[in-house]
C-alpha cells in the first residue's frame, strides 16, 4: 500500500545519525528515476533539492523548530531543473525528550499552486489590458495625482 501511494511517505532517522529508515518510491514520480534510491544512500539529498528559500524551514524542521501540527508548503526541485509544489504533514518522534525521528506524507500542489497564482494575477491585472490595478488602499492618492 505504501510503495503505490502518490503521496511521498517517509521515516527520516536524526539521531544518531541522518538516515531513511523508509522513503516511498513515489519521490521518484515527482523528482525524477532514481531520488529515491539517491536519498537512501544519501541523506543529505533533498537538502540540495530543496529550493533556497525553503532550506532554512526544512533545517528548521529537523531542528524542532517548526510547528508540526501546521502543513509546511515547500519547493524541490525535478531533475529537469523545474520547481514542484508540495505539502507536507509530519509527526516528530521523540525518545526521552529529544527529537530522533520524523515521519510525514509529502503531497504534490503543483495545481493548487497554479490555481492560486492565476487567482492573484486576475486579481490584480486588468482582464482587458493587462496592466496592474492599483490597490484600493493607493486609489484615493490615485485619483488626487490624476485630478491635479
Amino acid at each position: 500500500m505504501l510503495d503505490n501511494s502518490k503521496d511521498v511517505i517517509y521515516h527520516f532517522q536524526i539521531e544518531p545519525e541522518w538516515k531513511f529508515i523508509y522513503l516511498s518510491p513515489a519521490i521518484d514520480v515527482w523528482l525524477g528515476e532514481g531520488t529515491a534510491e539517491s536519498a537512501m544512500r544519501d541523506p543529505s539529498v533533498p537538502f540540495d533539492l530543496v529550493h533556497p528559500d525553503d532550506l532554512v524551514e526544512m533545517m528548521d524542521k529537523i531542528s524542532n523548530q517548526v510547528d508540526c501540527g501546521e502543513p509546511i508548503i515547500q519547493r524541490w526541485r525535478h531533475q529537469d531543473g523545474r520547481y514542484r509544489w508540495f505539502e507536507e504533514r509530519m509527526t516528530p518522534i521523540y525518545e526521552k525528550g529529544r527529537l530522533v525521528a520524523l515521519q510525514g506524507v509529502t503531497r504534490n500542489i503543483d495545481q493548487r499552486m497554479e490555481r492560486q497564482q492565476k487567482l492573484e494575477y486576475q486579481a490584480n491585472y486588468d482582464a482587458l489590458t493587462d496592466i496592474h490595478q492599483k490597490s484600493p488602499a493607493c486609489a484615493p492618492h490615485y485619483l488626487d495625482t490624476i485630478q491635479n
